[in-house]
């Protein structure tokens, strides 16, 4: 039977999840945080997100790459970028993010450079989203 585990952490003050399916063989790790952000550009909303995406998706793909290495990163999967408009200011929007991150080999859930690892994503995540307000 497979059992997952979870850590939720506050990291720069956002909310981060990050998680696996199967403890006991772990191929990839769910990236999971949610942010109020501010659109920046004076573009309509949707052109805010068209371009927050691409700029995710870039940075994403890039943080992984420094920090846990092509070696043992086989593929980055942005599951699922939600953004929900607050119908009191209009300007304000919450944002969920969900990322995987699949491995090579198998990698331990108690290792310690595992977990300083995967905190690091987050906490690159979390600066990029506040850089967003």
């Amino acid at each position: 039977m497979k059992s997952g585990k979870q850590s939720t952490q506050k990291i720069n003050g956002l909310k981060t999840q990050y998680g696996v399916i199967d403890s006991s063989n772990i191929t990839s790790t769910y990236l999971l945080m949610g942010a109020w952000i501010m659109p920046t550009e004076d573009n309509t909303l949707n052109s805010s997100i068209q371009t927050f995406r691409k700029r995710f998706n870039r940075f994403i793909r890039e943080c992984t790459s420094q920090i846990i290495g092509d070696n043992l990163r086989s593929e980055i999967l942005i599951s699922d970028i939600k953004f929900t408009e607050n119908k009191g200011d209009g300007r304000f929007t919450f944002m969920s993010v969900e990322v995987t991150v699949y491995f090579k080999k198998k990698v331990d859930w108690n290792c310690s450079t595992y977990q300083r690892q995967i905190e690091s994503i987050c906490g690159l995540m979390t600066d990029m989203l506040n850089q967003q307000e």
